[in-house]
């Protein structure tokens, strides 16, 4: 069994390209992005072409996504890492999706 050791990349795209090839340098396997204040898939795209590591998002929220925008985001990633990324998707919590990201919450009926 292999150990696989992964790490997140960069919060923003400014640095991400010099971050996954120092990471890659010191013998990360892959990276990963979240949710934060920047796009999650920018830096996986600034990475993609400078390095041979996984790609990854740690959780893209789909919720306030188009599907379509997300399915192209996702196979350009895709094409341009020559299949080394990984799409992570999930929801969020109601008063995240409503207040943070301003879509209409899903409420879930009980069980």
């Amino acid at each position: 069994m292999t150990l696989k050791i992964d790490v997140m990349l960069s919060y923003s795209v400014m640095d991400a390209a010099k971050r996954a090839t120092e990471l890659e340098r010191a013998g990360v396997d892959g990276v990963f992005t979240f949710e934060n204040a920047h796009d999650l898939f920018f830096p996986l795209v600034a990475a993609a072409p400078v390095c041979s590591l996984d790609l990854m998002t740690n959780v893209a929220i789909a919720f306030p996504r188009s599907p379509l925008h997300l399915a192209n985001a996702a196979y350009d990633l895709h094409q341009l890492s020559g299949g080394r990324f990984r799409l992570g998707l999930g929801s969020q919590i109601k008063p995240h999706i409503e207040r943070r990201y301003g879509a209409t919450g899903v409420s879930r009926s009980p069980t």
